[in-house]
C-alpha cells in the first residue's frame, strides 16, 4: 500500500491531503464482493496503459470526511501528485478494504 497525495478541489480541508492508497485491477472491486454506494468501479479499459479516464475510487469514510457526503461528487476531477484525475465510485460503507485502512484505489 502507498500513500498518495490528493488534492480534492471540493475537500473541506482545501489543502493537499494524504490517502493511504491501493492500485487495482479493473475487476478487484467485483472480486472482493465490494459494492458502489455512488458511481461505478473500474472498466477493463482502466487496465490498459496509456488510458486517458484515468479513474480513482473512494472510500465512503473519504467522502464524507473530505467531500461532506455530497452525491454529486462523481465525475469531478481531482489531482494526485499533480496529475489529473476523475472521481468515478465511492464504495459502500460496508467494505472495509479487505482489513486494510484505503482511503483511494487507482488503477494499475
Amino acid at each position: 500500500m502507498a500513500r498518495a497525495r490528493a488534492w480534492p478541489r471540493r475537500s473541506s480541508l482545501g489543502d493537499e491531503i494524504y490517502l493511504p492508497t491501493v492500485w487495482a485491477t479493473a475487476n478487484f472491486f467485483d472480486l472482493a464482493g465490494a459494492r458502489m454506494h455512488l458511481g461505478t468501479g473500474f472498466t477493463a479499459e482502466d487496465d490498459l496503459v496509456g488510458n486517458r479516464r484515468a479513474p480513482v475510487v473512494i472510500s465512503h469514510d473519504t467522502w464524507r470526511t473530505h467531500f461532506g457526503g455530497d452525491p454529486s461528487v462523481i465525475g469531478i476531477p481531482v489531482s494526485v501528485a499533480g496529475k489529473p484525475f476523475t472521481l468515478v465510485g465511492v464504495l459502500d460503507r460496508s467494505f472495509d478494504g479487505l482489513g486494510r485502512p484505503v482511503d483511494m484505489w487507482m488503477p494499475l
